[in-house]
């Protein structure tokens, strides 16, 4: 298997961007306890951030520590191209069995940053009553609860939901992470009895990707008879789009067929020749190192 050294970004050409779809990340995990100032800015636990919990507001509990609760990051998609407009929203559920039921009050803190860590789209504010845009002095870009905002919204059947949409940058050819840390409080006006919890999602243009490993169909970081099943399900049952389309290539024919397939197998059931380096064949338009 070729060693994991990031590829530097490239596109393939000749295919149509996948349908959106919906797509949900859910995280189980403990809470987070709100500011009725609004979070200051750089707590979403992004890279270079800490969240409220570990920053000294709300630290009498672990992030994630509370079972049967979920944080969602929603988007309309994961793959998208640049100048789209990605429709998301943040939800922090309570299960019914959670013991968490003296939480009056719930809020969080978004950015959007690429893999160097520095902000990246345009963050959009759909509803200026229970959501607000801030800056921070990184010059990230941030969507925070407003006091409005921490309030219960007894028109959904959930603890709390804030919606917005971020836009992606006309030079969006590189992973973009949205990061999210939201707060259960109980209202109390101390920093403790509250309860956080952090999530990410990731958005990808399906022209460009890095190539870390080709066969790693799934990007799990090994290939296995999953990378296999991603494979066919690419090439024959019109499935989902790897997030890195290259990587299906692995006999280097600059092609996704049977033959990749085939390949495959040998290599994960019968010891075949490894996985080819992609990234070695594509030099035009493949950009690389």
């Amino acid at each position: 298997m070729n060693a994991r050294v990031p590829r530097r970004r490239g596109i393939l050409p000749h295919f149509r961007p996948f349908p959106l779809w919906l797509a949900a990340l859910i995280v189980t995990a403990g809470w987070v306890g709100a500011n009725l100032d609004g979070p200051p800015v750089g707590h979403t636990g992004a890279p270079g951030e800490a969240t409220c919990a570990t920053a000294g507001c709300h630290d009498d509990h672990p992030v994630y520590a509370y079972p049967g609760d979920y944080l969602y990051l929603s988007t309309n998609g994961s793959h998208f191209l640049p100048g789209d407009t990605v429709g998301a929203y943040v939800q922090y559920q309570v299960a019914s069995n959670s013991p968490d039921t003296g939480f009056e009050r719930w809020g969080f803190e978004l950015t959007a940053v690429g893999l160097d860590g520095d902000p990246t789209g345009q963050i959009l504010v759909t509803d200026s009553l229970r959501t607000e845009f801030a800056i921070g002095a990184n010059g990230r870009q941030y969507l925070r609860a407003t006091p409005e905002g921490t309030l219960p919204d007894t028109t959904q059947p959930i603890a709390q939901r804030w919606s917005f949409k971020w836009v992606a940058p006309q030079d969006f050819d590189y992973p973009v992470a949205l990061y999210v840390s939201a707060v259960g409080a109980d209202d109390n006006g101390e920093p403790t009895g509250d309860w956080v919890n952090r999530t990410e999602r990731w958005l990808y243009n399906p022209d460009f990707c890095f190539i870390e490993t080709t066969g790693d169909v799934n990007w799990d970081g090994v290939v296995t008879t999953a990378d296999i099943i991603k494979t066919i399900d690419f090439i024959y049952k019109g499935g989902t789009i790897p997030v890195c389309r290259a990587t299906a290539d692995v006999n280097c024919s600059q092609a996704f067929t049977s033959a990749d397939i085939i390949y495959l197998v040998n290599y994960v059931f019968k010891a075949g020749p490894p996985p080819c380096d992609v990234c070695s064949i594509w030099q035009d338009p493949w950009t690389c190192p």
